[in-house]
């Protein structure tokens, strides 16, 4: 069904020369933006015409040595009733991997400009447009090169360098530079039924405005096979860091575990340690549309674990996940991460597409069912310390023969965990943020080249400490159809209301936008 409904989708998109492996797109767009409170300030209510215009380009490569794609827009801004001066406004998206060597060495790289929120408790971000002062512009960007193969015909290995670097237009919000390293060596089963492996990681963090960290942590494991489905195993671990303490703490543990696998798709291990912590793993893919992982782990603030859950069938796509764990970098956490339909569902999709043709392919039909990149209905916030954050999400996708419906639920506690830290952030009043999200996505395809979506969000940010909580509503309309091959254009409208103690608002807008791609 999927598919069927891919095929009449292309009709309505530009061609994408797919029988390429690179493929550049140039394009322009002039959006026209009426807004009755460009301030988000209900004291203060004023109306205005906002002008975008915004050149951008997508390259993108699906063979050879360069896997990957870039997608970059300027947009300048222009306020009819000067409620505020030109703005000019960056927008990246970029990743991809490059094989230096074959089969050998290898660099990862990413990039992301955009608009993010600095507070979980001030006014959504407008994506810059309007002029609610609680977001910012955002940089990250990361290289990570990296070496695999086999040494000396005893054991596998694989050795990385990773560096993110991050930077926001606001000077209160700090700028993070990260540096990880690790390795990995595994040995094969030897004719006695043995096997080994041998991990180690290392992450160091600076804030421009907070407390710089680091961490490392380093497990040792012996393992006897005990028959084809049986095995017992030993774990020494070694983990160190700074997080709450300045002169930093560790901790040495050894660990008994046995592991379970009955075939391919099935693996499990369980282990304890002498600290009384419970290790378990679980990976299990009884078929193509079902995917299950489960980990668990001790470490020095507490319990960490990771669930993720899959399920697909021609017409639909579910997913379940939960996890807890430190989050070091603000541009990339803490709190619910902007949540994208369209990423979303392309990452649901990539699971089980290994063609880079079909999911360019893929791309275009939720493009031309108006579900687009960064459309987001859930928004996080920025800090400049560690914390702790347990995350949990749902989401539900159906395809239909003309229609599309989608929905995401996020949950997100964020505790600090650097006691030490006194950069001004939400944990500066708050050492708890949870943010409660839904967000629901419905659109129709009138005709091969027109699609009618309802968007519709609400999200609730609360705090510890007294520190009042804020809740957003939002719903969006939009019509959108292709001209031409190379044309687009789309009408819309939104309504937003935002509650809170010092800055409530409501907002009522309506939007039109042209496309051409060249």
């Amino acid at each position: 069904m999927l598919w069927s409904i891919l095929a009449a989708a292309q009709e309505a998109v530009p061609a994408l020369g797919l029988a390429s492996r690179i493929t550049i797109v140039p394009r322009v767009s002039v959006a026209e933006t009426f807004t009755n409170n460009v301030r988000l300030d209900n004291a203060n209510k004023r109306s205005e015409l906002v002008t975008q215009v915004s050149p951008g380009i997508r390259i993108s490569s699906t063979g050879g040595r360069i896997r990957g794609s870039i997608d970059y827009s300027l947009t300048e801004s222009l306020y009819a009733n000067n409620t505020a001066g030109r703005q000019s406004q960056n927008n990246l998206n970029a990743s991809g991997t490059v094989e230096a060597v074959d089969n050998w060495a290898f660099l990862d790289f990413g990039g992301n400009i955009g608009q993010k929120s600095i507070s979980a408790f001030g006014t959504p971000s407008s994506g810059g447009v309007l002029a609610g002062g609680n977001s910012t512009e955002t940089s990250v960007f990361r290289l990570s090169p990296y070496v695999r193969g086999r040494l000396a015909g005893v054991a596998d290995y694989e050795a990385r360098y990773s560096i993110t670097s991050s930077s926001a237009a606001a000077a209160a919000v700090s700028n993070v530079d990260q540096r990880d390293a690790s390795l990995r060596l595994s040995g094969g089963q030897s004719r006695f039924g043995l096997s080994w492996g041998l991990d180690a990681n290392h992450q160091a963090v600076s804030y421009s405005v907070g407390r710089s960290t680091s961490s490392s942590v380093m497990n040792a494991r012996l393992q006897y096979a005990l028959n084809e489905s049986w095995g017992a195993y030993t774990r020494v671990s070694h983990e160190s860091n700074d997080f709450a303490v300045a002169n930093g703490q560790q901790s040495d543990s050894v660990a008994l575990g046995a592991n379970w696998t009955p075939n391919p798709d099935l693996r499990v291990n369980l282990d304890k340690d002498n600290r009384g912590s419970t290790g378990l793993g679980i990976n299990w893919a009884p078929s193509k549309r079902t995917s299950v992982s489960v980990t668990r782990d001790g470490r020095l603030y507490g319990a960490t674990h990771s669930i993720a859950l899959a399920y697909r069938t021609p017409n639909t796509a579910w997913t379940f996940s939960d996890s807890r764990g430190v989050t070091s970098n603000p541009a990339l956490g803490p709190g619910i991460q902007s949540v994208s339909l369209y990423d979303l569902l392309t990452g649901q999709f990539a699971a089980g597409e290994a063609d880079p043709l079909k999911r360019e392919q893929y791309d275009a039909f939720l493009l031309a069912n108006a579900i687009k990149p960064g459309a987001t209905a859930v928004g996080g916030f920025l800090s400049s310390s560690v914390s702790l954050q347990r995350s949990q999400q749902i989401s539900f996708a159906l395809f239909g023969a003309r229609s599309t419906l989608s929905m995401v639920a996020t949950r997100s506690q964020n505790t600090k965990l650097d006691t030490l830290s006194t950069a001004v952030d939400d944990f500066l009043t708050s050492t708890a943020v949870v943010q409660t999200g839904l967000s629901a996505n419905l659109s129709h395809r009138l005709t091969a080249r027109s699609v009618l979506s309802l968007v519709a969000s609400h999200q609730v940010s609360s705090g510890s400490n007294g520190v009042a909580g804020t809740t957003s509503k939002s719903v969006n309309v939009n019509l959108s159809t292709q001209l031409t091959r190379e044309t687009s254009a789309s009408v819309g409208a939104r309504r937003v209301i935002f509650r809170s103690s010092t800055t409530p608002y409501s907002e009522t807008a309506v939007t039109g936008t042209l496309q051409v791609q060249f």
